[in-house]
């Protein structure tokens, strides 16, 4: 699940991976042959750090499909919460969490079917494509080999084999 993650990643800040140092698990009550438990720390395009964490067979309560999500800045965070975003600010005059408005738009299988659509109309490329998506599926590989070797591993190593 975890390459829908970095697709994200991807996508919310405009970066590519640069690479990543992971360790993944499974824990005693699993019940996955691999490892079901990962932490990740990706380096990002412009030195930017994100860290992924996840775990396949979590008791209680289950994580929304698009995971929870906290962004740090120096005035404040963002952070995806049960599918809601959220913005604490540490500025004085606009100090305090708020709720920010969602953009209405068509399920996530319609939009994606719809740009595909519109891509073949318009001989284009469209937004997701399997060119594009290397890139993600590159990271969930270099995660697996950063495990492996326990080693950081650059994402160039699996984009060059």
């Amino acid at each position: 699940m975890g390459i829908h993650h970095f697709d994200l990643m991807r996508y919310v800040f405009d970066r590519e991976p640069i690479a990543v140092e992971a360790r993944t698990w499974n824990p005693s009550w699993g019940w996955h042959r691999g490892d079901a438990g990962h932490t990740a720390i990706f380096e990002l395009e412009g030195g930017l750090i994100v860290t992924h964490h996840a775990l396949g067979c979590s008791v209680g309560k289950q994580s929304p499909w698009n995971g929870e999500w906290r962004i740090e800045g120096p005035q404040g965070s963002i952070t995806w919460e049960e599918d809601q975003i959220f913005r604490t600010s540490i500025e004085r005059e606009h100090a305090g969490r708020e709720q920010l408005p969602l953009d209405q738009v068509p399920p996530a299988q319609d939009a994606i079917l719809q740009e595909f659509l519109d891509a073949v109309r318009e001989g284009r490329e469209p937004e997701c494509s399997s060119r594009d998506n290397i890139r993600s599926l590159a990271m969930v590989f270099a995660g697996i080999r950063s495990d492996q070797e326990r080693r950081r591993v650059e994402i160039a190593e699996l984009l060059d084999e």
